[in-house]
């Protein structure tokens, strides 16, 4: 579920609300609220899924100015709605004049970046599967982040050129098979490069 009120001067004109849960009509809640207390102060609303974050908040609220009183009207509205829901919702905003675009770009992309994210770890799965079919890999592990800038560890027990030729061909059977939107970024280890092991397995992963 995806919410994003915008109003006017961001080339958006009205709201284009998606409710299907109480995070919905809670925020739906929330959007109205602020247009009635702040009126045209309050410039826009962008809404992520209530477990995405943005520089750790899961709504940005855009606005003309940032001052004192404006910014405890928004915090008193935020905290009235999660009262009415007993606390069973977390809305934790952050709050942009609308002349700091980076900050609302990275909110706008946000379901974009959660998409791609979700197309590359269901690539990197089927590239560790398909090596551990070809019985090229002992162990295939897929960080959440990149360690050594790579985003998969390939556990083998030979590097000759042979293996790191087929599964570079794999690699790249993969990424086509997505159309080139994703890039399978592979660190090849023998087994033996404990330190190479540990520093991936320290990495929270996101699947194997």
């Amino acid at each position: 579920m995806k919410i994003t009120a915008m109003r006017n001067n961001l080339g958006i004109v009205g709201a284009r609300v998606y409710i299907n849960d109480e995070w919905g009509i809670a925020l739906s809640k929330f959007y109205s609220r602020l247009s009635e207390s702040l009126g045209r102060g309050f410039v826009a609303l962008i809404a992520l899924d209530e477990e995405e974050e943005v520089y750790e908040s899961n709504v940005l609220i855009i606005v003309r100015s940032k001052d004192p009183e404006v910014v405890r009207e928004i915090l008193k509205i935020k905290r009235d709605v999660e009262r009415e829901y007993g606390d069973k919702i977390v809305i934790s905003p952050f709050i942009a004049r609308e002349d700091e675009v980076s900050i609302i770009s990275a909110f706008q992309r946000a379901p974009q970046d959660h998409e791609d994210r979700e197309l590359l770890r269901e690539a990197l799965n089927k590239f560790s599967a398909r090596l551990r079919e070809a019985g090229y890999a002992i162990k295939v592990l897929i960080p959440e982040e990149e360690v050594y800038e790579s985003n998969v560890l390939i556990i083998v027990r030979s590097k000759d050129p042979e293996v790191v030729r087929e599964i570079l061909k794999i690699k790249r059977d993969v990424e086509r098979e997505y159309g080139d939107k994703i890039v399978i970024s592979p660190f090849i280890a023998r087994e033996d490069e404990v330190s190479i092991i540990s520093a991936f397995q320290r990495a929270p992963q996101a699947g194997n």
